[in-house]
């Protein structure tokens, strides 16, 4: 694969991570998929790359379904370290409640992202305590329709903003990627 970046992606059992490192920006961003990514979508997320030093992107790998990553997963972020404090996740659909239950377990990060998070009863009372600036988008599936996990997590998490990405069936990053990149930039700078 031909990147613009020094990029490398290693597959294991269960887990593709896809690490750009691009010398630019500060901190690290990790992408947390809930679904195996072409060679398309992972030159797309190299837009990101100059937001920051690294930029990890974890996936599901060939053939595997999210349950069987997520406790890889969860090694990388716990190993993962920044010199200048700044760890952003972005989480994306069904991973989204593993990473509310690492948040609420003590991993630190300076902001969050998810996008069409899939709402898990389990997690109602870990949400209230997550104190992390966190930006939720979401599809909307109809003209005027929300989707309601997107809803719940904004209601229960009390440093939240939500936007809405229209016209969007799926993953709003790839269906309406400029609308979608251009929220998490926004988002991002303010600190």
């Amino acid at each position: 694969m031909t990147t613009r970046f020094n990029a490398v992606l290693r597959e294991s059992d269960s887990c593709s991570r896809y690490n750009l490192h691009s010398g630019k920006g500060s901190g690290t961003a990790v992408f947390l998929f809930d679904e195996h990514l072409d060679e398309d979508r992972l030159r797309l997320l190299e837009n990101f790359s100059d937001q920051w030093i690294d930029l990890e992107v974890l996936f599901p790998g060939p053939g595997h379904d999210v349950s069987m990553y997520i406790h890889d997963a969860g090694k990388v972020l716990r190993e993962l370290k920044t010199d200048d404090g700044k760890f952003i996740l972005v989480a994306f659909g069904r991973i989204v409640p593993a990473i509310i239950r690492l948040l609420a377990g003590g991993l630190a990060v300076t902001k969050l992202v998810t996008v069409n998070p899939e709402f898990d009863a389990d997690i109602i009372t870990l949400l209230s305590r997550i104190e992390v600036p966190s930006l939720i988008i979401s599809s909307t599936r109809e003209k005027n329709g929300y989707d309601i996990d997107s809803v719940k997590y904004h209601d229960l998490m009390s440093f939240s903003s939500i936007t809405y990405i229209r016209q969007t069936t799926g993953n709003p990053l790839f269906e309406k990627f400029t609308q979608s990149f251009n929220s998490m930039l926004k988002f991002l700078a303010d600190d």
